[in-house]
């Protein structure tokens, strides 16, 4: 039973399909596991799909993110720890912000950021888990004490876009913009946003079709940073968003 699910709609939101629907989502922790339940419905109240699914991390609580930042000299510049190092602290302070909007004493979300700068040569393939766990481990970091290994490649000479694994608590994040030049700190805000915002939500239980995301053509939901809204009650979280386009 969801004794205070979360009411979220908007009846001038549609999909990118031109249709309306709400979609609503529950978070229930189940000893190690988060257990999800989504509700897919029409305007009109006919249940179009209904799933459940078991995560390892909820959108709530303190997340540990071990970062291996690959070093590209052609886009990792001197400066880029920084202004990395800042693009999670802002991300950080979007969630604060929004908590206190909501009435929340404290954040719902809080990422505690590791950072290690590695050379491509020691990590071989970043699009592999082992590969990049493996590249952390000869120095010195126990993964396993981490709830998500990020790897950010900026690789100059390849694109690449986002991926998450679940089943490997990991997140990749390629050079999505074919960037060729030192990386300024919009980029690496820019980056930051898909990987804390976007990526990680996969593991939150966001499908792939992204039905829950709140925006279309790049606007900010007013939940940001949430995909969905989120409310949180006795140790449960729930969720429910008129779908817009996305």
């Amino acid at each position: 039973m969801i004794e205070y699910p979360a009411i979220y709609h908007n009846p001038e939101a549609v999909n990118c399909k031109g249709e309306g629907h709400v979609t609503t989502t529950a978070y229930l922790r189940t000893g190690t596991s988060t257990r999800v339940l989504s509700l897919y419905l029409s305007e009109e109240g006919t249940v179009i799909n209904k799933n459940e699914l078991h995560v390892l991390l909820a959108p709530a609580g303190t997340i540990r993110v071990l970062v291996v930042l690959l070093r590209y000299p052609e886009t990792v510049s001197a400066d880029a720890l920084g202004f990395w190092e800042d693009a999670q602290k802002e991300i950080n302070e979007e969630h604060v912000a929004f908590a206190k909007s909501r009435g929340f004493e404290k954040p719902i979300v809080v990422f505690e950021n590791t950072n290690l700068l590695v050379d491509p040569a020691q990590v071989g393939d970043p699009h592999s888990p082992a590969s990049v766990r493996a590249a952390a481990e000869s120095r010195g970091f126990r993964t396993a004490q981490y709830d998500i290994v990020m790897a950010i490649d900026i690789n100059p000479q390849k694109s690449a876009g986002g991926l998450s694994i679940n089943s490997e608590r990991s997140v990749y994040v390629g050079n999505y913009s074919f960037w060729k030049t030192p990386l300024e700190a919009r980029q690496w805000k820019m980056i930051a946003a898909t990987a804390y915002q976007h990526e990680i939500a996969h593991h939150w239980g966001w499908p792939g079709t992204h039905d829950w995301a709140g925006s279309c053509g790049g606007k900010k939901p007013e939940y940001s940073p949430f995909i969905a809204r989120p409310c949180c009650s006795a140790g449960r979280i729930s969720t429910a968003i008129m779908c817009p386009k996305s």
